[in-house]
């Protein structure tokens, strides 16, 4: 059984620039059957950029938090596009934009939102990180090879591209570079949960059960009430001979 896990896609709507470690508290969004399970979104926040108060476009943000949280994706579209008839260039809006897209299953125009972001402003790692998981959904590998290690270089303190990097070298046949970059996973955040289940994977996959059962026990320390607790458990049984 192939189970696996990315880090996370976040909704941002903060005050304050978040990278993509925002995703330890945030998330990634539905996986198919052939993709790693994902988290739940974070809970919407507010725009990055200081605005007055109040403000029209405050106002909107606000109108789309509560639109969002009532799951009126189509209202809070709407209110994300009159900011952008008054602000072009609110690169927040975009991006919240490109997550109701994800959402609801329009894969190529979120990327489209991504790409437009990153031609306002080329280092939003957050449109960098999230359009890499997206290429990854699709099967575009090298893409999100080349998202995720751009990420890295705009957020360098951060597990997360690693982590995904790592699935994506799985699937492109290469475990080498797979096990080297969950373990720089590790190295960045040692009480980084989803590298140490990947890498444990990983170790099971190709016979090494000594490290796959360090792994995947370190994993369950590290998220105790993980819904997948009882199957890595199995696993753990299964390579100690029970």
């Amino acid at each position: 059984m192939s189970f696996r896990i990315l880090g996370a896609i976040v909704l941002f709507l903060a005050i304050g620039t978040v990278g993509c470690e925002t995703a330890t508290t945030a998330p990634p969004y539905p996986a198919p059957p052939s993709l790693p399970s994902s988290q739940a979104y974070p809970a919407p926040q507010m725009p990055s950029a200081a605005l007055p108060t109040p403000s029209p476009i405050m106002d909107l943000f606000q109108r789309a938090e509560i639109a969002y949280h009532n799951g009126n994706l189509d209202a809070a579209f709407a209110y994300y596009t009159q900011i952008i008839e008054l602000d072009p260039k609110n690169t927040d809006a975009y991006y919240n934009r490109a997550i109701i897209y994800e959402d609801q299953g329009n894969l190529d125009q979120a990327i489209a939102e991504y790409t437009h972001i990153l031609t306002l402003d080329p280092k939003y790692v957050r449109a960098v990180y999230n359009r890499g998981l997206l290429y990854h959904k699709q099967g575009k590998l090298e893409q999100a090879i080349e998202d995720y290690s751009r990420a890295m270089e705009l957020d360098p303190k951060s597990p997360r591209p690693y982590n995904n990097r790592g699935l994506v070298y799985e699937d492109l046949g290469d475990p080498t570079r797979a096990l080297a970059d969950y373990s720089k996973a590790i190295e960045l955040n040692p009480n980084f949960a989803l590298a140490y289940l990947n890498r444990g994977l990983l170790h099971r996959a190709q016979g090494r059960k000594a490290q796959a059962i360090a792994d995947l026990e370190k994993y369950l320390e590290l998220a105790p009430h993980a819904a997948d607790r009882a199957q890595v458990e199995e696993w753990i049984r299964e390579l100690k001979g029970r």
